[in-house]
């Protein structure tokens, strides 16, 4: 079944814990509602009958069907070592305390995410690790921006505090969604 929840903004981790013990939830998208201080929740479910009857999940992780994969999401980027670069120069050129914006933030993601499915490539698991938590936690960290000031450019909205779930795959849907628009 679908279900749609409108809540409060700072409810919504306990919203989605008080579902989770009822339902089976699948990935969670929000969308704003009209009141700025209220979010509107959709997720897939599947009713329970109880905790104890529930199936183990194995995998922590969970992956967010999301389209482009990242041949086609990084097809002509600029190189890892330039982007690096822009990464720094912006670090290093910005007032103590000055915010970054939002496309420093997903150059960022986009970057580490490269680097990470390179690492995954060309290196065993436990050498690949690394980049890829370092990955994951730039592509939370857009996610959370995006979440924070509405600018999702791409039709998945940044999920809400779902714990395992990768936000790489969303930062790619983001980094084609720029690219289209002309940066």
């Amino acid at each position: 079944m679908e279900i749609r929840v409108i809540c409060e903004r700072p409810n919504e981790a306990e919203t989605l814990k008080a579902l989770s013990t009822v339902f089976d939830l699948g990935p969670v998208r929000r969308h704003p509602a009209r009141e700025r201080n209220r979010v509107r929740l959709y997720t897939t479910a599947e009713r329970t009958d109880g905790a104890a009857e529930r199936p183990v999940r194995r995998s922590t992780a969970v992956r967010v069907p999301v389209e482009p994969g990242p041949e086609e999401a990084y097809a002509n980027a600029p190189g890892i070592v330039s982007e690096i670069a822009w990464v720094g120069d912006r670090t290093a050129s910005r007032a103590a305390g000055e915010p970054v914006g939002r496309e420093f933030w997903l150059r960022k993601a986009a970057t580490l995410d490269r680097i990470a499915l390179h690492d995954v490539d060309n290196y065993p698991p436990d050498v690949a690790a690394k980049a890829v938590d370092v990955a994951e936690r730039a592509a939370a960290l857009l996610a959370e921006f995006d979440h924070r000031h509405y600018t999702t450019r791409g039709a998945l909205w940044p999920l809400v505090q779902a714990a395992g779930v990768s936000y790489r795959p969303y930062v790619r849907q983001e980094y084609l969604a720029w690219k289209r628009a002309g940066s």
